[in-house]
């Protein structure tokens, strides 16, 4: 098994929500995520404990977002990386079936946002559009749940990490980066109409997103 080095307030956080594993009613909200009668079982919670983990160990301290913070802008970590890292880290492969159903449990329980994005390069009359490792970030929820915010040493450790990327030039800032949501209509002869892309949904916050 690969040793990973985890920020001080990572590793809170992971501890935190290990206790899911054995006391899954300390967060109902993910317990009952597919259904209040049959919760998840202790092999599904396990696996949520480990993803967590997983990205908890690649999120910037800053803006709570799962990427890495370079000179030129923050990129994102696509999940197969991800499913890499989960290998390092625990010695034992993930099917991207476990992998996504984990996402979505995340997602569908309101602790994780988890969205299709673009980045745009080139000049105005010949932009560069590709698409790019989804926006992975932890959402106000999941750390209220955890509910360690007060604490000073979070904060502290939050706050190192802050201004060492600052001293090393680093940017958390996303450049030309536009999240999206797939649509296909659908003819009555059953063929396709090229993908379409919705505008950044406004519950984002804008000031995380730069101008291409």
């Amino acid at each position: 098994m690969k040793m990973v080095k985890l920020t001080h307030y990572a590793k809170r956080y992971s501890a935190a929500f290990d206790k899911f594993v054995n006391a899954p009613h300390m967060f109902k909200r993910l317990w009952e995520v597919n259904s209040n009668i049959k919760p998840l079982q202790k092999r599904q919670r396990v696996t949520l404990v480990r993803v967590i983990r997983v990205m908890l160990a690649a999120m910037d301290a800053e803006n709570n977002q799962v990427g890495i913070c370079n000179t030129d802008a923050m990129h994102g970590i696509t999940h197969v990386n991800l499913m890499k890292r989960y290998k390092g880290m625990f010695g034992e492969f993930i099917t991207k079936g476990r992998w996504y159903r984990a996402i979505k449990q995340l997602v569908n329980a309101g602790y994780l946002i988890s969205k299709s994005a673009l980045t745009i390069n080139g000049t105005d009359e010949s932009p560069l559009i590709r698409s790019i490792a989804s926006l992975k970030e932890f959402t106000k929820l999941f750390f209220s749940d955890l509910n360690l915010e007060h604490k000073k040493d979070i904060r502290e450790s939050r706050a190192k990490c802050v201004a060492s990327r600052i001293s090393q030039s680093r940017s958390s800032i996303w450049y030309g980066y536009k999240i999206f949501n797939k649509i296909r209509k659908h003819t009555k002869q059953g063929h396709g109409e090229p993908v379409t892309y919705d505008e950044v949904p406004s519950q984002y916050q804008a000031g995380i997103f730069s101008s291409a």
